[in-house]
């Protein structure tokens, strides 16, 4: 098992794209069925007799409830298109964040590493020497006063 991890945030863009085209084509579907089912153009075309108007009717409610289900789909695809987007963004964001702490953490350890070889009483170069040890005297603890 491998422990990389890798996401191309651009190919979730792109694929981002993708949705919303399918979305749009979603949503022109939905406009051409509400086009072609004008009750108006509907009634007219089936007749303004009892039967006709019967027929259209039933036809109708199918065909709004044609233009509502694909409507619902185009909004979900929409809804995917903004949640794909929102997460090759984070992904994004997050490579930039660690890309950066990481040129930072480089700076600091090359500015440490630095000031180590050049802090030593021999001039730059040499490492930095420990203080000479102040031994501690033993003490025996007194009692507070009260």
């Amino acid at each position: 098992m491998t422990d990389d991890f890798f996401v191309d945030a651009d190919g979730l863009t792109n694929s981002a794209n993708g949705f919303a085209q399918k979305a749009g084509e979603l949503r022109s579907l939905a406009q051409r069925v509400q086009a072609l089912t004008n009750p108006s153009t509907v009634l007219a075309a089936t007749g303004n007799d009892k039967n006709g108007s019967n027929f259209a009717n039933v036809h109708l409610a199918a065909a709004g409830k044609i233009y509502n289900g694909l409507d619902a789909w185009a909004k979900a695809v929409d809804g995917t298109t903004t949640a794909v987007r929102d997460m090759a963004d984070s992904f994004r964001d997050v490579d930039e964040g660690a890309t950066e702490l990481a040129g930072s953490l480089r700076k600091d350890f090359t500015q440490l590493s630095t000031d180590v070889n050049s802090g030593g009483d021999g001039g730059p170069g040499e490492p930095l020497r420990a203080r000479e040890e102040t031994l501690l005297k033993p003490t025996t603890p007194s009692k507070p006063a009260h």
